[in-house]
């Protein structure tokens, strides 16, 4: 009787030990397949590019995404607004001083840049640590 339970023991062991590959490169695929054009959350500072930057010749709402590479360095992103209402509605908010926002809209890549189609932008707490 006891072999039989280890034998049983053993063998689901086994045969557990054989699945976990597949689970886990089925796990990866659905991340590839995260749909593009699904509205994300972005949170960062958002400032004006010329007034702030010194970018360019007019007002463009920016937000600056700090996040952390694989080697633990800090590296900075940023992802313009796209020119529509929500952006320009907002604008006055950040223009002349950053403040931290969260920003929630579609991420598109034009010319090397990333372009953010915003529904929904507010300031938000900044982080405490």
């Amino acid at each position: 009787m006891k072999k039989l339970i280890i034998t049983t023991i053993i063998t689901a062991a086994l045969a557990l030990a054989a699945s976990l590959p597949a689970i886990a490169q089925e796990k990866k695929e659905e991340k590839k397949k995260a749909d593009p054009n699904a509205e994300r959350t972005i949170r960062g500072l958002g400032t004006c590019a010329k007034c702030d930057l010194g970018e360019g010749d007019k007002c463009q709402n920016v937000i600056q995404v700090t996040r952390k590479d694989k080697e633990g360095k800090e590296t900075k992103t940023t992802i313009y607004l796209a020119d529509n209402q929500v952006s320009k509605d907002f604008h006055g908010t950040i223009c002349k001083a950053a403040k931290p926002v969260v920003a929630v809209g579609k991420v598109a890549r034009e010319g090397g840049k990333q372009i953010l189609t915003a529904t929904k932008i507010e300031v938000s707490e900044a982080k405490k640590k």
